[in-house]
């Protein structure tokens, strides 16, 4: 549909006088007939508003004694096909549907059917609040109070919502469940979005990661408890935290790792006075929400071995021989072993990351004062490669982000950490003697 440039009422509302923003000196008249019912004809010798509105009357005048002739000779007068009057709930379901046999024939994920949903359902909500039942019933200013009407979230989140909204509006368009005069229009609202509104998952100050990395670790996977469940949920939520710092991978991406995707690679000894091996995890991350593929150098090496290590022992000491045909190589790597290795769900691992950030005096980040969210970790792994100056195309490799989507959402550097690290002494480079570690015994 052309996008409209202006639009008068004209005879007491009997018709309107419109112009198209891809050629505005072109006017037409037009008249609604009954509800998704209109014709119209273009102003000929009409440049100007004025000069369309003084001509109006001279083509309504035309068009009834074009109808008293067609009457009498018998010739019914063609329209456009009404629209279809559909309920909201119908359409949207209906368009769902639609969707869903593309997530079918693999052209889109099921992920993002279930979020269109998902967003498609505040639409609902806001349409019930403006007592709007049908397709057809939604007007020119419909959506205008939706940013108010959503306040309550972030600005990402209601931009989100609005590219949804406009994916059905299109939809209803197509198959006429929109007014004529109403579907030539654009009806979604534009969401200004700010630099502060894009760091709604902040990265992590060195401080407070100090803290939260201390507590994991030493109060939260170290502490003794009776249940065996629990013993082993605090060593696997440790090992996951630790891998989403040092890898930047998505929650979703840990979740569906696999430990025949990881390689352990020894580096060698850390220095000269330390004689403790630096490891390295190699991690090819296939099943991504980008749906490429892309490889990982995390240093989280150390702590994926101990949480093999651990599982293979927690496993030999309560399960029988029946655990091997579920825990091998091609398992998950954060597996609920009481749960026939089923990945653990990730509205879990959100509500354990945030019951410990509430109990901790965190700071928060400064160029934000939006709580730290799970996601943080992903964030704080991107900002600690930008204070390194890794070249932006490396690091959207590893992180599987758009160059530019990357500058846009992590452009805030800490500027007095980078002059330390700008004018900390140089260290020599190690020499490289890494090996790779054998992590199962075929």
């Amino acid at each position: 549909m052309p996008k409209l440039h202006r639009k008068i009422s004209v005879l007491d509302g009997r018709a309107t006088v419109l112009a198209y923003e891809r050629n505005p000196d072109d006017w037409f008249y037009r008249e609604i007939i009954s509800p998704g019912n209109y014709r119209s004809r273009k102003i000929e010798g009409a440049t100007t508003a004025l000069e369309a509105q003084k001509k109006a009357l001279d083509i309504y005048t035309e068009l009834r004694q074009s109808d008293k002739l067609a009457s009498a000779s018998g010739i019914s007068t063609k329209t456009q096909k009404r629209s279809k009057k559909a309920s909201i709930d119908i359409s949207i379901s209906e368009h769902l549907k639609e969707m869903q046999k593309k997530a079918d024939a693999e052209t889109v994920t099921q992920e993002y059917v279930k979020t269109k949903g998902f967003r498609l359902r505040h639409i609902k909500s806001y349409l019930e609040y403006k007592q709007i039942k049908y397709a057809i019933d939604i007007k020119d200013d419909t959506f205008d109070d939706y940013e108010l009407f959503r306040r309550g979230t972030t600005k990402v989140n209601i931009s989100n919502e609005v590219k949804a909204l406009s994916q059905w509006l299109n939809w209803c368009r197509k198959n006429r469940q929109l007014k004529a005069d109403v579907a030539a229009l654009k009806l979604t609202p534009k969401i200004a979005i700010k630099g502060e509104d894009l760091t709604a998952n902040p990265p992590i100050s060195p401080e407070d990661w100090r803290k939260i990395e201390r507590y994991i670790r030493v109060d939260y996977a170290g502490q003794r408890v009776n249940d065996r469940r629990g013993i082993y949920w605090r060593q696997c939520f440790h090992a996951f935290v630790m891998t989403a710092k040092n890898s930047g991978m998505r929650p979703k991406e840990l979740l569906n790792l696999k430990w025949s995707d990881i390689n352990i690679v020894d580096m060698g000894q850390k220095s000269q006075s330390d004689e403790r091996r630096h490891l390295v995890a190699e991690i090819n991350v296939r099943k991504t929400k980008t749906k490429e593929s892309r490889q990982v150098p995390a240093n989280c090496g150390k702590q994926l071995k101990e949480w093999l290590e651990f599982q293979k022992e927690f496993a030999a000491r309560y399960y029988s021989e029946g655990i091997k045909r579920v825990f091998n190589k091609d398992s998950f790597v954060f597996c609920n072993m009481n749960n026939n290795c089923e990945p653990y769900s990730l509205s879990q691992v959100q509500q354990t990351m945030r019951a410990i950030y509430r109990r901790l005096d965190l700071r928060g980040h400064w160029s934000s004062d939006k709580p730290y969210t799970l996601s943080s970790l992903r964030s704080t792994f991107i900002d600690e490669q930008l204070m390194k100056d890794i070249p932006i195309a490396v690091l959207s490799m590893m992180t599987g982000h758009d160059p530019k989507a990357l500058m846009k959402y992590y452009q805030q550097l800490d500027v007095l950490r980078k002059t330390r690290e700008l004018t900390a002494l140089p260290i020599g480079r190690k020499k490289d003697n890494k090996q790779s570690l054998e992590l199962w015994n075929d």
